[in-house]
């Protein structure tokens, strides 16, 4: 993130949403406390605009919680950013 990269990471929606769902989001910045994500699944919140669902504080032991998916808890996470 400090490179100026973009992270991908896949989550559970199970600690959100009681939902066990994959799901991928953008880990958009992080700090001390939360990691702070963009959030596409606006569907299921329709009083919610997309905007709304950006940069989305969350306490980084909700994250821990929710990052992977499955019985394994199997994670991923895809890095963009240009190779110079």
């Amino acid at each position: 993130l400090g490179e100026g990269r973009l992270v991908l990471a896949l989550i559970s929606t199970y600690h959100f949403d009681g939902i066990r769902a994959p799901h991928w989001v953008l880990i958009c910045a992080a700090d001390d406390d939360f990691i702070y994500i963009n959030d596409p699944d606006y569907d299921t919140l329709p009083w919610e605009s997309p905007t709304e669902r950006q940069y989305l504080p969350i306490p980084i032991p909700t994250f821990n919680k929710a990052f992977g998916f499955g019985g394994r808890k199997q994670k991923a996470a895809v890095i963009v950013g240009r190779v110079d």
